[in-house]
């Protein structure tokens, strides 16, 4: 659980500090992978869902099995649910409308700190 919560920490600080150039960027390779390919919007949204949610589960699952308290468990799930719908709704608007609005870039980084943040303290919580 520790090494995931470094992970999440890392992760979450790399996407924190991204600038809008960048996302913009990687947002256009995935607009060309998902026309390459044909993908539907409706099968991009539930595999980014599940995938997202898989590993969430799994997250939330650990803080729960690693003993912490469950009002721990019930923020980390929480905190969870918000990022997926934040995720699936920056996912739809750059499908629909080919533009990453800078609106999302912005909440990407608040939702981005609030992960490095969880990350930090659950690593904290299991190790003091």
């Amino acid at each position: 659980m520790l090494v995931f919560s470094i992970l999440l920490f890392g992760y979450s600080l790399s996407e924190f500090f991204s600038d809008y150039k960048a996302v913009c960027e990687k947002a256009d390779e995935f607009k060309e992978m998902a026309r390459v390919h044909e993908a539907s919007e409706a099968s991009l949204r539930r595999s980014s869902f599940l995938m997202s949610l898989g590993l969430s589960a799994i997250y939330t699952a650990m803080t729960w099995v690693s003993g912490l308290a469950l009002w721990i468990t019930v923020a980390v799930a929480l905190k969870f649910i918000l990022t997926l719908l934040g995720s699936d709704l920056e996912l739809v608007r750059i499908l629909r409308t080919g533009v990453y609005p800078k609106k999302f870039y912005y909440l990407s980084k608040v939702d981005s700190f609030f992960n490095a943040l969880l990350g930090l303290c659950i690593a904290l919580f299991l190790v003091l």
